[in-house]
């Protein structure tokens, strides 16, 4: 997973995103369970904070849809596959991607976002997403009677207040069903995840 560690240290807290990202939608009338690959596909398409990003949200498509098919078979509306955990480091491996596992702890993940690293969140409970521009939960859509919770994959960028954090939801859709651009602000004290929680480590950051 990773070598040559390092403590983490925090000069210059960073304040904001930690790195420059794209947006993308994950509805196109494929699967509605790419939620995983597109996130590890968006960031993958992030570059260093100041830098201009080259890429593209068709980019990040292209490259989830790659590996939703490699994971899980074809990417049509009935497959309802999606990631599990495993499935998160397999596609990590798959493109050479560095990560560290860490606690379900708040302090220490935003001491990470603070020394400029991003987190990831698997087996997020979609009810307890709040977003705090729109206030109120973002996704629209009815379970059907006596299905289980439905549990998503974000992305969390920077710092943001006290109770929340800057996040990047290939999910987060408008009334026109257009996704609401990123990053999202959601309130922390209501957040529930059951699955990992990873930091992320790009190629401009130390191993930590």
């Amino acid at each position: 997973m990773l070598s040559n560690l390092q403590p983490l240290k925090i000069c210059t807290p960073v304040v904001g995103e930690v790195a420059e990202f794209l947006d993308d939608d994950q509805f196109d009338g494929r699967s509605v369970m790419t939620c995983g690959f597109e996130i590890i596909a968006l960031y993958w398409h992030s570059v260093r904070r100041g830098q201009r990003n080259p890429y593209t949200a068709a980019d990040i498509h292209r490259m989830a849809v790659a590996d939703y098919e490699r994971a899980n078979g074809v990417d049509n509306a009935s497959n309802w596959r999606g990631m599990t955990n495993q499935g998160f480091y397999d596609d990590m491996a798959a493109h050479g991607l560095a990560y560290k596992i860490i606690p379900r702890q708040w302090g220490m993940i935003r001491a990470y976002l603070q020394a400029g690293y991003p987190v990831f969140f698997g087996g997020v409970d979609e009810k307890s997403v709040y977003d705090l521009e729109i206030k109120e939960c973002p996704y629209r859509w009815e379970r059907p009677a006596g299905s289980p919770d439905y549990f998503h994959i974000i992305l969390a960028t920077g710092l943001d207040g006290p109770d929340s954090l800057l996040f990047r939801d290939t999910a987060n859709l408008a009334d026109n069903g257009k996704l609401r651009p990123g990053p999202r602000h959601y309130r922390t004290s209501s957040l529930k995840w059951y699955g990992l929680t990873a930091v992320l480590i790009p190629t401009w950051m130390p191993r930590v």
